[in-house]
């Protein structure tokens, strides 16, 4: 798999659209589209996407592995933020009754 469809990957398995991407990181979507198309993304698109998953696979981005971390460590996050979230209203929950 080259670089741009990993990135579509991730956008994809992240429930997030290239268009929606760009617009959250002030990036220009024809040129970002035409830079993953040709599987060359910019210092810019690059750096945006380690901002928005700070977990990613950089190895797997640019091939040199096979495993893809990224997108399992986003959703293992926001499991355990739901996670913690629940057990946060449980508790409420419990102390309202005393």
């Amino acid at each position: 798999m080259e670089i741009g469809e990993k990135i579509r990957k991730l956008l994809k398995d992240n429930k997030l659209s290239l268009r929606e991407f760009c617009i959250k990181h002030n990036l220009i979507y024809t040129t970002v589209t035409f830079q993953i198309n040709k599987n060359n993304p910019g210092y810019d698109i690059l750096s945006c996407l380690t901002k928005e998953f700070p977990g990613i696979d950089v190895n797997w981005l640019f091939g040199e592995s096979e495993n893809n971390g990224a997108t399992e460590f986003h959703n293992n996050n926001q499991e355990i933020i739901d996670e913690v979230i629940e057990k946060l209203v449980n508790l409420k929950n419990n102390l309202t009754q005393i």
